[in-house]
């Protein structure tokens, strides 16, 4: 034998609150509806900081990473080192303005990813020459 479906019947009360809007014993009306201007002010604030170009922003700087290896090597890194190093550095992808602002506090501009061999062989010499990267 199967057993007939319960279907729990609603007491005319809440119906007649969930019409109205108002309370009933033991159960909180339903909450209204955003406002449509304040919900399209938090979707055009949302669009607008994902439409930010994000960058991606070495931790540490890319920089400094070729500077210490190339230290503890004692004498220039290859391209496949330097490759090797950018491939396997950590990263975080920020947007251009908060990257822009890291790399102001930093005091020096990183080098970008995809140009990390390039960039680096003309920069070695004078990083090398004035010391220490922080």
């Amino acid at each position: 034998m199967r057993k007939a479906a319960v279907k729990p019947v609603e007491k005319p009360a809440r119906k007649a609150a969930q019409r109205t809007g108002k309370k009933v014993a033991g159960k909180p009306a339903k909450k209204p509806a955003k406002k449509p201007a304040r919900r399209a002010a938090a979707l055009a604030t949302e669009l607008s900081a994902e439409a930010e170009e994000l960058r991606i922003v070495f931790v540490p700087a890319l920089v400094a990473l070729l500077t210490r290896a190339e230290h503890l090597k004692g004498e220039p890194l290859t391209r496949a080192e330097v490759l090797a190093i950018r491939d396997e550095a950590q990263c975080i992808a920020l947007p251009a303005s908060v990257a822009a602002a890291a790399e102001e506090s930093r005091g020096y501009p990183d080098l970008d990813p995809e140009q990390a061999w390039e960039q680096w062989r003309a920069v070695r010499g004078s990083i090398l020459a004035a010391g220490r990267v922080r």
